[in-house]
Order: structure tokens, then C-alpha cells, then sequence
């Protein structure tokens, strides 16, 4: 491709990703062209996302990953992800939030996921590579008699992601009918969110915190603990919001 400027600089805008481009450069004077300088390999490479994880809880696929191992990321601007090759997310998700939680999803079907980066240079967009494949199988919890599901004991499994940003998934169990109160602490044991309160029947439940308090203010970074108390079980555990 020839293209002419009385620039000293040019971006390339027409790139594609994993691609080896060599480039010259040469004078153009009435009379005719100069000779080219001595071409200029470059080698056009956009780190995709790592360590992609992903775990099945109760109505929701939870996935995380990690930034880019590469050292210059510049124009980094946030991942897009992928759910069996189709764009999950409506949108580019922003640089600073490495999680995702897929609500939408059937019970017995097998899913498999990948995440790309999403650079932006010269105010155009470029697509990385995608990162591991991660497969999820979202088996029912129904058994085949038909009864409902009861677990063995009464568990605070955890919480996915953690860290998390905007909100995360609080999984828990419980084997008899119980009274289930699930609250949150700050740094400081002063209770700031109440997100479980009711008379529950056993089973294996989730519950989605989205790092608001009870007036539904949002709370800062920070760490924070969740306390999981029944007429017969307590357990508290500890996450980390980042934003």
C-alpha cells in the first residue's frame, strides 16, 4: 500500500491481530522517489485475558479472570464476554471489573465460555485473541425421583467472585428447616447490609450482594464479612470489594 504524507509520523489503522507487517519509508520530491530505508519488521499483538474461571451456583454462572500478563498494555479498555463463540455482554465491560456473572442460563447444558480484551487506539477499536476456554456444566440439583434436593449439612459455602466488583454470590445449604438470617459487617463489626432474613426450607440457596448498604447506598472498598447464623449453624467469612 502507498500512501503519501508530508507528516513524520503515520499510524496504521488497518491492522489485524497476530499479524507481521513490514514497513519502509521512502522521500517524494518532483522529480520522482527516493530509495526505501531499510524495512521495519513489526509484529502487531493484543494480549487476550488469563486464568479464566468459572463456577456453577445456584441459577448463575460466575466467571473471573485476570489482566493481561503482557507488560504494555496501553489502550487497554475492558473485555468482552463470550458464551459458546456468541458475545455475552451487550456492552464492553469496563477496564477495572474482571468478573461476570451469567444469570441467564438452563439447567442440564453444557456452556463454554472465553473472554477477549478490548483496545482502543486512535479512537479505534481492536479485539485481542480469546483467553482459556473454560466449560460449564449447570446440573440440576433435582433428583430423579423427583424430590427435592436436601443437602447433607447445613454449610456458608462462600462467595464468587472474591474479590468482586460490582457484586458477588453468596452460596449456602441447609439440611433442616430453619430460621436463616445472613448479614454483612464492615472492617469495623458494625452491620451495614441485612441480605438474608426468612424461614427457610432445606435446599442449596445464592444470594446476590451488590455492595450497597440497607439504604441502598453504595459502600467503599474495602474488606467485609458476611455472617451466616440458623437455629443451629454460624459461620462467618470474610470478601474483599474492589473498585
Amino acid at each position: 500500500m502507498l500512501t503519501e504524507t508530508t507528516e513524520l509520523t503515520y499510524t496504521d489503522q488497518e491492522v489485524s491481530n497476530n499479524t507481521q507487517y513490514t514497513y519502509g519509508v521512502s522521500a517524494v520530491f518532483a522529480s520522482g522517489s527516493s530509495e526505501e530505508e531499510e524495512f521495519t519488521i513489526v509484529v502487531v499483538y493484543f494480549a487476550p485475558p488469563t486464568n479464566l474461571r468459572a463456577a456453577f451456583a445456584i441459577n448463575v454462572v460466575n466467571l473471573s479472570w485476570e489482566e493481561p500478563e503482557e507488560e504494555d498494555i496501553n489502550g487497554l479498555v475492558g473485555y468482552k464476554i463470550y458464551r459458546d463463540d456468541e458475545p455475552l455482554s451487550l456492552n464492553t465491560l469496563r477496564l477495572d471489573v474482571l468478573s461476570y456473572i451469567d444469570s441467564n442460563i438452563n439447567y442440564n447444558v453444557e456452556y463454554t465460555y472465553h473472554v477477549t480484551s478490548i483496545f482502543s487506539i486512535e479512537d479505534d477499536e481492536y479485539e485481542s485473541d480469546m483467553s482459556n476456554i473454560v466449560v460449564v456444566f449447570t446440573e440440576d440439583d433435582i433428583t430423579s425421583s423427583e424430590e427435592e434436593y436436601i443437602p447433607h449439612i447445613t454449610e456458608l459455602q462462600g462467595n464468587f467472585p472474591n474479590p468482586f466488583n460490582p457484586e458477588t454470590t453468596i452460596v449456602f445449604t441447609l439440611h433442616n428447616p430453619s430460621y436463616v438470617s445472613i448479614e454483612i459487617y464492615n472492617i469495623k463489626g458494625q452491620k451495614v447490609h441485612t441480605l438474608v432474613n426468612a424461614n427457610m426450607k432445606p435446599g442449596k440457596y445464592s444470594s446476590i450482594w451488590n455492595g450497597t448498604d440497607d439504604n441502598g447506598r453504595n459502600l467503599s472498598s474495602g474488606v467485609y464479612f458476611y455472617k451466616m447464623q440458623t437455629d443451629e449453624y454460624t459461620s462467618v467469612k470474610r470478601m474483599l470489594l474492589m473498585k
